[in-house]
């Protein structure tokens, strides 16, 4: 294995600065949903209002998203993100501080603020990426920062456990929107031109995302998303009926240990494939570990298949990402990327939404629905691969 490739990126100044930058300011993204049903809850002492407001959150992050990426484009990192990072802090710290003052309608509206200002540094470093790496180390660029997302998963479900010990969830509120003002700043400063550069607006006109190839690898990622809120409600359904709620978390983390690894092995190698084969790939060996989980009886077997399951998770995220820089316009990389997270995020909530009642008439369904939708996404991976070569 070739580790050299990590170490040549996170010891070029050029590249660490602005990754560790942005994946600090993404630490809210493995928390902020969980805040918002503790701090509205104990609040109004009504779940509706906390799902309200989460959901509007989410939902506000979703129609922001693209439109916060295309402004990337057109005036940089600076101009694009602390504005926006300063608007979902502001609301965050509002929140938590004046929660037990106002009204659900406003806290409500405080999370949907907060998601419409998000600031997009997931896909601002992505599309930073191909200007700061050789184009040979482009792929383990990539994996190594679906790898950082996972540690993410990892590691803010912790950090908000000892906020939760030492103070309360409005503190996590608070502890979020500094992460991520923080993150956004650091950014903005690390990041070198091209990517802060404004884009003439004669570039911008003829910068199109409309291609068959671009919209097969949207929906791939929609698909995906709706695997995975499938794959939430059927693994937490499988622990209730096993009685075995506490180990949620567990078998969680160990799925998130297996993505690690499987992005690390995968990050070390150089692939002849197209990247949208090797998406459909990806996409077949998730569909066959998920489809795989419907067989386990013990929880502890269970536990072996989702380390399985992890092993394509993160490579096909970085695989996801390296696909998107093919075949969006240069001048549009960040709205793409945007696109992308907006298309995985809704997926994910159409997944819990649509897996919860279909599971509820049928417990045994769960992890086969989950892995159709995997199926279906390689299917659309591989179909957007012919649409290149024609």
């Amino acid at each position: 294995m070739h580790m050299k490739r990590y170490a040549s990126i996170l010891c070029d100044g050029a590249c660490a600065r602005p990754l560790v930058a942005s994946l600090i300011g993404r630490i809210p993204e493995g928390m902020i949903s969980v805040a918002f049903v503790l701090v509205v809850h104990q609040s109004t002492g009504s779940y509706t209002a906390a799902g309200l407001a989460t959901g509007g959150y989410a939902a506000g992050a979703a129609l922001s998203g693209p439109l916060a990426g295309r402004a990337l484009d057109r005036v940089g990192g600076r101009a694009a993100l602390v504005p926006r990072a300063l608007v979902f802090a502001a609301a965050l710290v509002l929140l938590g501080m004046t929660a037990t003052r106002i009204s659900a309608a406003l806290m409500i509206g405080l999370a949907v603020s907060a998601g419409l200002g998000r600031p997009p540094l997931e896909s601002a470093m992505r599309a930073l990426w191909p200007s700061i790496v050789p184009a040979r180390r482009l792929q383990a660029a990539y994996t190594l920062d679906a790898v950082g997302q996972d540690l993410i998963w990892l590691g803010a479900p912790l950090l908000l456990s000892a906020l939760l010990v030492v103070a309360d969830a409005r503190a996590a509120l608070v502890v979020c929107g500094g992460c991520t003002l923080l993150g956004a700043l650091g950014y903005a400063a690390a990041a070198r031109p091209p990517a802060t550069e404004s884009r003439p607006q004669g570039e911008q006109q003829h910068a199109r995302l409309g291609s068959l190839a671009f919209r097969s690898a949207l929906a791939a990622a929609a698909l995906y998303g709706i695997s995975m809120g499938t794959f939430e409600i059927a693994l937490t359904v499988f622990c209730n009926r096993h009685d075995a709620q506490s180990a949620v978390g567990v078998l969680l983390a160990v799925w998130s240990v297996g993505s690690l690894t499987g992005g690390l092995l995968y990050g070390t190698h150089s692939w002849k494939l197209a990247t949208t084969t090797r998406l459909g790939q990806l996409l077949s060996a998730l569909t066959i570990t998920l489809a795989a989980l419907a067989a386990a009886g013990p929880v502890w077997l269970l536990g072996i298949l989702l380390f399985m399951m992890g092993m394509p998770t993160a490579p096909f995220t970085g695989t996801l990402n390296a696909a998107v820089n093919e075949l969006a316009s240069p001048q549009r990389h960040n709205e793409a990327f945007t696109w992308v997270t907006a298309m995985v995020t809704s997926g994910i909530a159409v997944g819990n939404s649509v897996g919860g009642p279909v599971i509820q008439l049928d417990p045994e369904l769960g992890f086969p629905l989950a892995a159709a939708a995997a199926a279906a996404a390689a299917l659309l991976a591989l179909g957007g691969r012919r649409a290149i070569s024609q």
